[in-house]
């Protein structure tokens, strides 16, 4: 069964008492500062794990291994960065331990944030699962409390903890958003119209340079007008500028899945035009033998399509992508509703 739509998990932080940090100090002291009180918690060998469960805010997520690969157990095709299952992989492999803490009759796990652990970590192997509860940070910080289920409280490296703080929304590979600095045109296309924004020699000379002077123009159905210059890069810097705030779906690929999102006839497409530079071997050698390196320069599309608004978002999806993110719906919203009024030069005629 293939899960599509990702929820938007929000980090909540454990606010400790204060009695936890009198606790937590008082523990400290009771071992010489001298002596080694490191303990060997847990030994896996990484070759012998089969899957890795562990909880994030309140979400399971299991991920196992299938001909030595790591897969989502819900959907083996969820694209996802394997490096942090490796990650996880070997920091259970070996737990070591800094310190112990014998709980009595007095200790509460609620200041350990042991009650609810921040993460529960199951390890399967061909020999059966072992069970790492994770609890808050230490005072002393570099340090976190974890129980394994023997009734006592030991003391590890933070960075257990951080290697399972992900969700599911953490872990899939988004679509890149290319480097669009050197823009060269800007069209936007709507079932009834659009516009294009283009760069364009004005005709003009200039004085001191003698070069040709280039100004950003405004087509659409009431002719070719210049623009003001600031206020043409203002209004393409909500696309050159872009970032996902979420991925919502992956695998979407049929127009019945799209119209999920208004995606299946796109309410606005943008295409951006744009400038890379390559360095390439020239095919010429200096004196010294090293190779001559010459920039070349080609023009890139990218291009993405709007569908539905959702609260302050709209969809978005890449063209040739099967992947749908949420972006800010008020700056898409001005690109949409742009006319010339918006774009126009100032009144003493300055476009630039």
């Amino acid at each position: 069964m293939k899960k599509k739509k990702l929820l938007i998990l929000i980090a909540v932080l454990a606010v400790l008492s204060a009695a936890a940090v009198a606790v937590r100090m008082t523990d400290f002291d009771k071992s010489d500062e001298t002596e080694d009180t490191s303990i060997d918690l847990v030994s896996i060998p990484e070759d012998s794990i089969e899957a890795i469960t562990w909880d994030n805010d309140g979400t399971t997520l299991c991920f196992v291994k299938q001909d030595g690969e790591w897969v989502y157990q819900e959907d083996t095709g969820f694209p996802f960065d394997s490096s942090n299952l490796d990650n996880m992989q070997t920091a259970v492999s070996s737990i070591v331990a800094s310190r112990m803490i014998e709980p009595d009759d007095s200790t509460d796990l609620s200041d350990y944030g042991l009650e609810t652990p921040v993460h529960t970590v199951t390890v399967t192997t061909a020999d059966g699962d072992v069970t790492i509860e994770i609890g808050n940070e230490t005072f002393m910080k570099g340090s976190c409390y974890v129980s394994v289920g023997d009734g006592n409280i030991y003391l590890a490296d933070l960075s257990l903890s951080e290697a399972f703080d992900y969700s599911l929304n953490d872990l899939i590979i988004m679509d890149e958003i290319p480097d669009m600095t050197t823009i060269r045109k800007f069209k936007v296309t709507l079932p009834e119209g659009g516009y294009v924004l283009e760069e364009r020699t004005t005709g003009d000379i200039d004085e001191q340079s003698g070069e040709e002077v280039y100004g950003w123009y405004l087509s659409n159905g009431e002719g070719v007008n210049l623009t003001d210059t600031a206020n043409s890069f203002y209004l393409m810097e909500n696309i050159t500028e872009l970032n996902w705030v979420t991925c919502v779906a992956y695998n979407m690929t049929t127009s019945e899945e799209l119209s999920q999102f208004g995606l299946d006839v796109p309410r606005a497409t943008i295409t951006v035009t744009y400038t890379v530079s390559t360095e390439v071997d020239s095919g010429e050698v200096n004196e010294d033998g090293s190779h001559i390196m010459t920039t070349e320069e080609t023009d890139q599309e990218y291009v993405l399509e709007f569908g539905d608004t959702i609260s302050s978002y709209i969809f978005v999806k890449p063209q040739g992508s099967d992947k749908i993110y949420v972006v800010d719906s008020e700056m898409i919203e001005k690109i949409l509703n742009t006319t010339y009024d918006d774009l126009k030069p100032s009144e003493d005629g300055d476009s630039d």
